[in-house]
């Protein structure tokens, strides 16, 4: 049948302006691998080992080291035992026979050449890249004036039981040269995750159910009384203690981790870090009170020291960070669970991933939202690289307040070795200036944007530092066919998200709570439960509308309890600026209006409240 029923809908109006536009995880379809000429070491997925003879380039052909390539990649290399120069390499169902100082060489029976001949140094076989290129079912991509190559090999099924890749521990002891910690482990222990820059590591044992996680976090001017009283605000203790008398000051708490198992944390002062070390049980076999008081634990949290330096027997270094700089590699993933390396770059190691945006094709790299570096992955379709960045330009233009975005000027450089357009303007947020320089370039059908943002005041002596890490990018690039479809069609279902197929106004109707919206075309809605949002894709405007039935349980309270968005408001802090009551075409309106400002965040706006009591008539119960 049909009532009478009354529905409250409110309507949130932002504007928020923040900085003008994903996320390192370890892939596990993926295995990187990274030679440098002139360093002894191998880089896999970002932990380095060290190898015996170092790579070198002759004729500008990088020759690389067989034997540690084969073992990571789980092939088999033979010698001969009538002949010691002929080798043979097997992998999957696959043979290759090479012959020292010879060029030619047989792969599954048919004869071949490789560009230089292979040689011995230090009991490995030295072999150009274009040999591993040809016989393995991996992606190479090399740089002569850096001395970087790296090979990507996807899982073919061959990786399945490679666990040491991750990192089985063949010492007593762990340590970072970097951050400058070592921790004494159980044997039998072995990593399970290393962050890019090795700032967060988990240590499995799985003979006694333990794990071991050792984060360190930048200091940010908090003290650690303050950051004990965030712990304990976030995590479940059961006792703690606070030792700022100690050589190096430190807090220790006991608790139940998100996942109900016993752990026990000491978060350590010193420096510019916060070390903290994490013991947890994950079968249950020992209590948080047991962690806390059994010499065993204890010994193991008493051997976390802070004055690890690098090269010392009997310590496994997992620091990725070399000369200063990390490796990190950009992975892009889609619905369809695909993953593609789409770039790789050297950054400095005080640098972090910031989580800007959700976008999978945008990654954020920096010192913080104030400073930072944005690369962004796209496709040009059927425009020029002219076309795209005019288009950006005029959407700049259109959706930007005059009160804040100020356009500098349009130019053109040469970045990663191709001619980049260049857009540059100025933005006000909270009060500060800031300078966004944006670079278009193309490589194949791909285009890519590396934006910079920096405050005013340092720009000038800051951006060199920032152009010239990406600079060096590396893209994978090359064989992207898929990764251009991929993309095309995430684009597509973007499309999908519009208001209308045109960009004139459209009139939104919502059937079920009897309310219309004019908005442009081009803005784009999603729904969760009774919430509606329109937002502008060029720019971060955003538009929401709930609608509550107004019933005997809701109809008395105040707004903030009945509405989710204006909870949010008043629990976040933000200030109330004004609050009347008006009327609009009969109805009675609420007006609420708030500041919106988050500086960690860099983040600040307008947001209006408006909140209509409507009778609804045509409710199915």
């Amino acid at each position: 049948m049909k009532i009478k029923k009354y529905v409250s809908i409110l309507i949130v109006l932002a504007i928020l302006l923040t900085s003008i536009s994903n996320m390192y995880a370890a892939d596990d379809d993926k295995t990187v691998i990274e030679f440098r000429t002139g360093i002894n070491q191998i880089c896999v997925n970002g932990n380095y080992t060290n190898i015996t003879e170092t790579p070198y380039i002759i004729d500008g052909t990088f020759i690389v080291p067989l034997e540690c390539f084969a073992d990571t990649i789980g092939a088999e290399v033979s010698k001969n035992s009538e002949d010691s120069e002929r080798i043979s390499i097997i992998y999957g169902g696959n043979t290759v026979e090479i012959t020292i100082s010879k060029t030619e060489y047989i792969a599954n029976y048919q004869q071949k050449t490789m560009s230089v001949a292979p040689s011995q140094k230090n009991n490995s076989t030295m072999v150009p890249i274009d040999f591993i290129a040809s016989n393995f079912p991996v992606t190479v991509k090399s740089d002569v004036s850096s001395g970087i190559v790296k090979i990507v090999l996807e899982d073919d099924g061959a990786l399945s039981d490679l666990s040491f890749l991750t990192g089985g521990i063949s010492t007593p002891k762990i340590g970072n040269s970097f951050f400058g910690w070592s921790l004494s482990v159980p044997s039998g222990s072995r990593i399970i995750s290393n962050s890019f820059k090795s700032d967060f590591i988990q240590v499995t044992n799985e003979g006694r159910g333990l794990y071991f996680e050792i984060k360190v976090e930048a200091k940010n001017n908090r003290t650690l009384t303050q950051y004990l009283n965030t712990f304990k605000l976030e995590n479940s203790t059961e006792e703690s203690n606070l030792n700022l008398k100690a050589k190096v000051p430190y807090f220790e708490c006991s608790g139940i981790s998100e996942y109900d198992e016993p752990t026990r944390t000491r978060v350590y002062d010193k420096g510019q870090y916060f070390y903290s070390l994490t013991i947890g049980c994950y079968d249950g076999s020992v209590s948080s009170k047991r962690l806390m008081s059994e010499k065993y634990y204890s010994d193991i949290v008493d051997s976390f020291n802070l004055e690890y330096k690098g090269n010392v027997k009997g310590i496994q270094d997992l620091s990725k960070v070399v000369n200063g700089k990390v490796s990190y590699y950009n992975y892009i993933s889609f619905s369809s669970r695909n993953k593609y390396l789409s770039w790789s770059m050297d950054i400095p190691a005080n640098w972090n991933v910031l989580k800007i945006s959700g976008d999978q094709l945008t990654t954020f790299l920096g010192l913080d939202t104030k400073h930072y570096v944005q690369i962004t992955v796209n496709i040009l379709g059927e425009k020029t690289l002219g076309q795209y960045v005019e288009n950006i330009k005029k959407g700049y233009d259109k959706n930007f307040s005059p009160k804040t975005y100020t356009f500098v000027s349009t130019g053109e450089r040469t970045l990663v070795g191709t001619i980049a357009k260049n857009l540059k303007f100025k933005i006000k947020q909270g009060g500060k200036s800031y300078v966004i320089d944006e670079y278009y370039f193309q490589k194949g059908s791909f285009v890519y944007e590396i934006s910079v943002k920096l405050p005013e005041n340092e720009y000038s002596k800051a951006k060199n530092e920032y152009l010239n890490t990406v600079d060096k990018i590396i893209l994978f690039s090359d064989t992207g066919d898929k990764l251009a479809d991929e993309i095309s069609e995430f684009n597509a279902k973007n499309e999908d998200n519009r208001v209308s197929s045109s960009d004139k106004p459209f009139n939104y109707v919502n059937k079920t709570y009897k309310w219309n919206l004019k908005i442009q075309g081009y803005w784009m809605d999603s729904s969760m439960f009774n919430i509606i949002q329109f937002s502008n894709p060029n720019s971060n405007a955003f538009i929401m509308i709930e609608a509550t039935p107004n019933n005997a349980q809701t109809k008395n309270l105040q707004d903030k309890e009945k509405f989710y968005l204006s909870s949010v408001m008043t629990s976040t802090g933000f200030k109330q600026t004004s609050k009347s009551t008006t009327t609009d075409k009969g109805t009675k309106v609420r007006n609420y209006t708030y500041r919106v400002e988050d500086e960690e965040q860099d983040l600040y706006g307008t947001a209006q409240i408006h909140i209509f009591e409507k009778e609804v008539i045509h409710i199915s119960l």
